[in-house]
């Protein structure tokens, strides 16, 4: 059976929880199967667009997330374990429903990067470092507030 479908990122509120907003939408593409080896699989590919904050310069940043899912559906630990390592296992319960939802999102949130970053900041780096600059020339010198003791000290070598 395939599965091809769309679905707001807002529904996957786990997902939104690193997201700036929760717009976009995510397209999946999903087959289930039984393998050679008789095991249930879902194969196929996730992707998205999402909002996020750039780590180094702190400003909104469009991030492509994309993941090709290879699982094959398991119930116990022992199944999990004797998987060759190509492949990931998916744990459920025998009477349990599986939620393409929850494959989806979980798949996402493992793609995401640990930190998010443009490629390059440097104009926005470069912008913020001639406001910060700007700033302090335009405020007033300030007296140091030790220039006192300094004084005391020199006239108490004397």
């Amino acid at each position: 059976m395939q599965l091809k479908s769309q679905l707001p990122v807002a529904s996957l509120q786990r997902l939104c929880e690193s997201l700036l907003d929760e717009e976009g939408t995510v397209t999946a593409d999903l087959l289930f199967e039984l393998d050679t080896e008789r095991r249930p699989r879902i194969i196929g590919k996730v992707s998205t667009d999402v909002s996020v904050v750039c780590q180094r310069c702190l400003q909104p940043m469009l991030l492509h997330v994309e993941d090709k899912i290879d699982l094959v559906l398991v119930t116990t630990d022992a199944q999990s374990k004797a998987l060759p390592d190509r492949l990931d296992p998916w744990m459920c319960g025998e009477d349990e429903l599986l939620s393409p939802a929850d494959i989806i999102e979980e798949q996402l949130i493992l793609a995401m990067p640990i930190v998010s970053m443009h490629e390059r900041c440097v104009d926005v780096n470069k912008a913020q470092v001639l406001a910060i600059q700007k700033q302090i020339e335009l405020e007033p010198a300030r007296k140091n507030p030790f220039a006192a003791l300094v004084g005391l000290k020199s006239r108490t070598e004397k």
